[in-house]
């Protein structure tokens, strides 16, 4: 790599494309409280028919299937919950992951920034136990060796040689190096997964349209049946009366 590499970038620079990528922050997470997640859980189709089944059985005085049915409803929303609530959870924990402030070479001066105003085409130094504050590529590395467990899962570091990529939130656990940055905030890995953690809204699928209409049409055939049980009943006890 030449010089003009290794000096980094100049202000103007910087700025101009911060202007055009943003800045170095992981998406901005919608805050849903936990009694929303829960009552979310229950805007579902399937729970529709299945408490309408509920219905039914309570109608028709089999208690027993109520009370089964019910189980499975309360069991199905608390699982839907818990699984809700730990991605909120760990989206919480993907932004508190990188530290601070980062090692930035700019105008061939080495400076101390905070990490959100990294952009890309920065040149950054990192050390043994510092967090990679962006997706790039390695200049120049002496034994390098990254922690890359958060997005792969392998807890064996992995040797990096220059060229190689390196990931936002990834965690050098030896050596030394120097990276130039070339993707940034929502456009890393840790972002993308990030993204996907936080968008809680999902556009239908055919098959969940469909259930949606046929629960619809299911209520009202359920409150057409219970209304023809109840004036059955009643004609009975008049008729018995007599």
């Amino acid at each position: 790599m030449n010089n003009i590499v290794h000096n980094g970038l100049t202000q103007p620079e910087v700025l101009a494309r911060r202007r055009q990528f943003g800045e170095n922050r992981l998406p901005q997470e919608k805050t849903t409280s936990a009694l929303s997640i829960l009552f979310s859980q229950v805007k579902s189709p399937l729970v529709y028919i299945i408490l309408v089944a509920a219905l039914v059985s309570l109608v028709a005085r089999e208690y027993g299937d109520f009370a089964i049915i019910m189980a499975v409803v309360v069991i199905d929303v608390i699982l839907g919950f818990v699984q809700e609530y730990q991605a909120q959870k760990t989206y919480t924990a993907l932004k508190g992951l990188l530290k601070p402030t980062t090692t930035v070479l700019r105008e061939g001066q080495r400076q101390e920034v905070e990490v959100w105003e990294l952009v890309p085409g920065d040149v950054v130094l990192l050390n043994a136990g510092e967090m990679v504050p962006g997706d790039g590529q390695v200049l120049e590395s002496t034994k390098l060796a990254v922690d890359e467990a958060i997005l792969t899962g392998e807890s064996e570091p992995v040797n990096k040689q220059d060229e190689e990529a390196v990931f936002m939130g990834t965690t050098v656990v030896a050596g030394r190096s120097l990276m130039t940055v070339e993707h940034t905030g929502a456009g890393t890995e840790l972002g993308q997964i990030a993204t996907s953690l936080e968008e809680h809204s999902e556009e239908d699928t055919p098959l969940q349209v469909r259930l949606k209409a046929f629960s619809k049409t299911l209520t009202w055939i359920v409150a057409g049946f219970t209304l023809a049980i109840r004036s059955g009943r009643q004609r009975y006890r008049c008729t018995a009366g007599h």
